[in-house]
């Protein structure tokens, strides 16, 4: 309804609605919803994947089909829904977040368009890499056919890194400015992720035996799910999974207390996925990669993550000494006061203030200014009563 048709907002719905929610915002509630909006929105992104999941799962049950959608001979996997809802839901995260770090929308789009397809190639040419021994590759169509199978996170973390570098370089943007929402969009989506290899029952752990991880914390449709060949199995992406979640609520709690530093998030999530990785899940694995009699992704994961992350944060400390706590950055009472977009914000409230001011004065001015008919006709009043009272005396 039209501004013009709403005559009646006691009687329009959408006027009450907007009324409500306003009034809402004021709320203690509201007022704490709109400065921690993940305690809202995660919560929904995990309803939404595990709707997937039991979608996935036929109601938690046994998984039949590895195919979310099959028209003919085209079929949209289980696989590539789970790694799609988190590369969505990271964005949607870094969409809300990257403009109090002084980083507008419109750079972001930009750098999702370039960066998340490069970071999918990367995976894929890390695992060419480490399974080129086998021969499988013959032309360059072999190389990238996703299609048949075979990506590695590793290829993708690389990748995405050393394309931010880039692109902020292009950009004439900090770096250590994207790292520190990157973390959280590449956590989001290696947890939802995951899943995906839990619809295709693979990336998993050795035969089970007597572990009592597994009997007590394991959800019973993954220990369905688990049984392969009737040989059950660890649910390494599991472990995986909540993992990486652990250190993302430590980041996400961490960051609204004045600890760490811009860029630091980086740091900390490599040296931490590199020993969960490189310690705990890849020894477990039954796929490892090797190059050789060498597992690639341990070595990868201790020296390339875990040792890279320490001597970057090393560096770091010793090189940008000045750099900003991410509180003062990010967390303020209004989010759009930091940033390109909240200086532009600013702008605009200064403007609206000085013509609020001018205003103000004109206002005062006219309140206060006399015309010379009035002057004139006062004088003539006074001029009245001084003959009156002449005339009586």
């Amino acid at each position: 309804m039209s501004k013009k048709q709403c005559k009646n907002k006691k009687e329009c719905k959408p006027c009450i609605v907007k009324e409500k929610i306003a009034q809402f915002k004021e709320t203690k509630v509201g007022q704490f919803i709109a400065k921690f909006p993940e305690v809202v929105v995660g919560p929904l992104m995990m309803l939404w994947v595990f709707i997937l999941i039991v979608i996935a799962t036929n109601g938690l049950g046994l998984i039949k089909s590895t195919d979310f959608l099959k028209l003919g001979t085209i079929s949209i996997k289980w696989y590539a829904v789970f790694i799609l809802t988190g590369i969505i839901f990271g964005a949607i995260y870094a969409y809300y977040e990257y403009p109090k770090l002084g980083i507008s929308r419109d750079t972001l789009t930009d750098a999702l368009l370039i960066i998340v397809p490069l970071s999918i190639l990367g995976t894929r040419l890390y695992y060419v890499f480490s399974t080129w021994s086998e021969g499988h590759y013959k032309t360059l169509i072999d190389v990238l056919n996703l299609t048949d199978g075979g990506l590695a996170i590793h290829g993708g973390i690389i990748t995405a890194i050393v394309s931010v570098i880039i692109f902020a370089k292009i950009k004439k943007i900090n770096p250590l400015y994207f790292f520190d929402v990157l973390v959280i969009g590449l956590l989001i989506g290696q947890i939802i992720g995951r899943w995906g290899n839990f619809i295709n029952q693979e990336a998993h752990g050795p035969e089970v035996g007597n572990s009592w991880v597994f009997k007590a914390l394991v959800p019973g449709f993954v220990k369905k799910n688990m049984v392969i060949g009737g040989v059950t199995y660890h649910p390494t992406f599991l472990y995986e999974s909540f993992l990486n979640f652990v250190i993302l609520v430590f980041l996400l709690v961490i960051r609204r207390f004045r600890v760490l530093k811009v860029g630091d998030s980086l740091g900390i999530y490599l040296i931490y996925y590199g020993i969960i990785r490189g310690l705990v899940i890849e020894p477990m694995r039954q796929d490892q990669l090797m190059i050789g009699d060498q597992p690639l992704n341990i070595w990868s994961s201790l020296l390339i993550f875990t040792l890279g992350g320490i001597i970057y944060l090393v560096v770091k400390y010793l090189v940008f000494k000045k750099l900003p706590y991410y509180y003062d950055l990010a967390i303020t009472e209004n989010r759009y006061l930091k940033g390109l977009e909240g200086r532009a914000y600013q702008r605009s409230l200064k403007e609206e203030k000085k013509k609020a001011n001018h205003a103000r004065i004109k206002a005062e001015k006219e309140r206060y200014q006399v015309s010379d008919e009035e002057i004139i006709a006062e004088l003539n009043k006074l001029e009245e009563d001084r003959k009156k009272q002449d005339n009586n005396d």
